[in-house]
This record gives structure tokens, C-alpha cells and sequence, in this order.
């Protein structure tokens, strides 16, 4: 039942894209900011096992998801990101975020060449967009790292990870869906 939810959130997100905010209304933040998270990915989806992974890790200053698109006939100039709470009814959670320091590369952001981020917004449900200057190709294994300007407050939060081919009318693949424990 929650996969369907995450694919029904996934969809009336992408629809909403016309309106773009740069920061969100947030809940209050855990005061204790030094938990790490235990990362756990989930995924029940049909897709070749090799591309069915992402990792998310957290830090007290950034958001990374890595991730490896999956195959497609073209592209993809966008992805659209968004963290619910299995407690809150899976309802999407704010996230307060410098969205200027957005970054992407190639593998990890240790190792890999940086792609250039055309854009990176919030919409009003609270889904996260990015949007690369040049498409990415389908099968990469790609990293985004998003700037916190607080952090996330204590508990398991489910993200959903959708990518946009360039095409027209462009539609959302599903990328992978996976937990995060802080």
C-alpha cells in the first residue's frame, strides 16, 4: 500500500511543477544533530537488480542520494525527490535546504565529474526538483547533494526518487525508493 502511495505522490507532483518555491514551511528540527543515519534501501518494484539501488546519506550539513537511472531512450533533464514519514501518514515531509548549493556528479561526490545543475526547487506539495543543464544519460550512476539549512528532525523518513527523459511530453520513471533513520 505505501508503494502505491509513493507512486501516487510521484505522479501528482510531477503535475504540479508550474509553481516553484525556494523554501518550504518545516517542523521543528531535533536538537541532537550529531545521530548519524542508518540508510537502508527498499524496493519492490520490477527492474534489473543492478538498477535498482540508491543510498541516501546524511549529514548535519548536506542531503546526498546516489542513485543509477534507469534505461531509457533518452536522457534525463530532471529528478524529483521527495522524503514522507510512515507515521505521518506518509504525508511529505518540508525540508529546509540551500537549494543555490545544489550539486550533482558523475558516481559519488568524492570521485565523480560534476554535472551542471540548471536549477533546483521546491514546489508547493514539497517535492524537491532538479534540473540539469545537459541530460544525463540513462544507466548512470549519479549522486545529488543538497545543502541542509537545518537539519532533519530525529526519525525514519521514506524517500522517493523519480526521473524526467528529455522528451514531450516528458514522464516521470520511477528511480528507487528507499528508508533513512536518523
Amino acid at each position: 500500500m505505501s508503494q502505491i502511495q509513493e507512486i501516487l505522490t510521484l505522479a501528482i507532483a510531477s503535475t504540479l511543477l508550474a509553481t516553484s518555491t525556494t523554501v518550504a514551511q518545516y517542523n521543528t528540527p531535533s536538537d541532537d544533530s550529531t545521530l548519524m543515519p542508518e540508510v537502508t534501501t527498499t524496493s519492490g518494484y520490477e527492474m534489473e537488480e543492478s538498477l535498482k539501488q540508491s543510498q541516501a546519506t546524511v549529514s548535519d550539513d548536506s542531503y546526498s542520494f546516489t542513485m543509477t537511472l534507469p534505461q531509457a531512450d533518452s536522457g534525463f533533464t530532471k529528478l524529483s525527490l521527495s522524503l514522507t514519514k510512515p507515521d505521518r501518514d506518509n504525508t511529505i515531509v518540508p525540508i529546509h535546504l540551500n537549494l543555490k548549493g545544489t550539486t550533482a556528479f558523475v558516481g559519488t561526490s568524492t570521485t565523480g565529474a560534476a554535472i551542471a545543475v540548471k536549477d533546483a526547487w521546491i514546489d508547493e506539495t514539497g517535492t524537491v526538483w532538479v534540473e540539469f543543464n545537459s541530460p544525463v544519460a540513462a544507466k548512470t550512476t549519479l549522486t545529488v547533494v543538497f545543502k541542509t539549512q537545518k537539519p532533519l528532525a530525529v526519525g525514519q523518513y521514506v524517500y522517493s526518487i523519480a526521473a524526467y527523459p528529455n522528451t514531450k511530453p516528458s514522464v516521470a520513471v520511477f528511480v528507487d525508493s528507499g528508508t533513512v533513520k536518523i
